[in-house]
């Protein structure tokens, strides 16, 4: 599920915990819609549960990240 993510175009990072039924996402709003995020986990086996995580924990991130 991460990795489905993080291949995202306007994916900047993913972090998925499914023991935790948690999943942020930084990315770009202006390149990638939550409605894609959920759509692209779709395609992998995951719990209803980290769907929703998904759709609850995403922030949209202006811009590059400073490392």
């Amino acid at each position: 599920m991460q990795r489905a993510l993080e291949g995202l175009p306007g994916a900047i990072s993913a972090r998925v915990s499914l023991a935790r039924e948690r999943a942020i996402v930084d990315y770009d709003p202006r390149a990638l819609t939550i409605a894609r995020m959920v759509e692209a986990i779709g395609d992998t086996v995951v719990l209803p549960a980290a769907r929703r995580a998904i759709e609850r924990a995403s922030r949209p991130r202006r811009g590059r990240p400073s490392r």
